[in-house]
């Protein structure tokens, strides 16, 4: 109807006007284009999965209280504050937003960036995880690829990510992962293959990464939960909830295999 049209032209609007510029502007990034549901935007490396996680969150957020401060506040009730009360498209099945983050060298061309991402969302983070899903690609200068694919609702994928990561940069604290375990982990190919037509594949493949992280010599107090988490970054779901083995090539050149 012309008034459900009207309320989520609306909805997208203040989503685009206000949610997205906040966001962006608080985690120090540089807004490039907001309109409707599509957002491009650069963000430093140490908070883009956060500000990305944010705008989603905006995105499905129910109520919101625009006024003179600068980030928008979540409404649950009005008590006669003063700004505009708008109403976002709240959280449904059917009510999702993807992305797509490129994390590449500041030299790297623009135009050229800005598309690659763009196929990151439509060809990576839609066709591979399906719908409400977020790709991540690491494109190094040397040549090559690395990427990390999942749906913005597997909680404890995320999880595990954003603590591994953590881990690779607490230099002064007691745990810390050696960032060259992570890009071995290609190597390990070969013995990972061949326990995962097992029932039990998931404890036989924490086991042997808890092995490596124990030979490498690395300083973590929980190498069990540890292993638990790099074996949930090492094997992901399909958009049908099926095991997709990460560790398996595709028909690509060597340099596209690197799917870690």
């Amino acid at each position: 109807s012309p008034s459900l049209h009207s309320a989520i032209s609306e909805a997208l609007s203040d989503f685009s006007l206000y949610g997205v510029f906040s966001i962006v502007k608080k985690y120090e990034g540089e807004l490039i284009y907001a309109g409707g549901d599509d957002v491009c935007a650069i963000v430093p490396i140490d908070s883009v999965v956060d500000a990305a996680m944010d705008i989603r969150k905006y995105y499905n957020s129910f109520y919101k209280l625009i006024g003179s401060e600068e980030n928008p506040e979540d409404l649950e009730r009005w008590k006669g504050q003063t700004g505009k009360i708008s109403i976002g498209l709240g959280s449904g099945k059917q009510i999702s937003i993807s992305a797509g983050i490129l994390i590449c060298h500041h030299k790297e061309n623009l135009k050229s960036m800005i598309t690659r991402a763009h196929n990151l969302l439509d060809k990576t983070a839609k066709e591979k995880a399906g719908r409400n899903a977020c790709a991540i690609e690491l494109r190094k200068r040397a040549g090559g690829s690395r990427y990390f694919v999942r749906k913005w609702d597997d909680t404890e994928a995320w999880e595990a990510f954003l603590s591994i990561g953590q881990s690779m940069q607490n230099i002064n604290k007691k745990e810390v992962l050696s960032a060259s375990l992570v890009y071995r982990l290609e190597k390990f190919r070969t013995g990972i293959e061949t326990v995962l037509e097992k029932e039990n594949y998931k404890s036989l493949v924490e086991n042997f990464l808890e092995d490596q992280i124990k030979r490498s010599g690395i300083s973590i107090e929980n190498t069990e939960l540890f292993a638990k988490k790099m074996r949930i970054l090492c094997l992901e779901k399909d958009k049908n909830n099926g095991i997709k083995k990460q560790y398996k090539p595709e028909q690509t050149t060597t340099r596209q295999k690197h799917q870690l």
